[in-house]
């Protein structure tokens, strides 16, 4: 399907020149040059779109291998009622717009309902936001 190969091991989402591009675009952030610093994310962006978006495997086999080889980062996840993703994401967007976040990527999931006591997904379907951050503004 459109070139799609099965990949049945693990896989860096990251690879080492996408890894030398977002070292540049944590640097021009420190120096507050934040459009040079966007057009550089757009191209971390493009080149993950490029190598993954055929990609068919175990969504879990994507890996972030920064943790032990590479930029150190922290993350903050959040749960929502699956049933208000529309004023969830709109919010969410509307701050990005006018505030200038520490987090250089994040994530955005969906998980069915279950009935274990203490989960988050207890009895509704869940919408989570991941934020991950340089390990040093977070």
């Amino acid at each position: 399907a459109k070139g799609a190969k099965n990949n049945s091991g693990y896989m860096n989402f990251r690879n080492v020149e996408e890894k030398a591009m977002l070292e540049e675009y944590l640097e021009l952030c420190n120096k507050n040059q934040f459009e040079e610093a966007d057009a550089i994310l757009e191209q971390v962006l493009e080149s993950q779109l490029s190598r993954m978006n055929h990609y068919v495997g175990q969504y879990n086999h994507v890996l972030c291998l920064e943790r032990n080889n590479g930029i150190p980062h922290a993350d903050i996840e959040f749960n929502f009622d699956f049933n208000k993703h529309r004023e969830v994401l709109r919010t969410v967007q509307k701050y990005c717009d006018v505030t200038r976040l520490p987090y250089y990527n994040y994530e955005i999931r969906t998980t069915r309902q279950d009935d274990a006591m203490m989960s988050c997904c207890q009895g509704r379907d869940a919408l989570w936001i991941d934020f991950q951050a340089k390990a040093d503004v977070s």
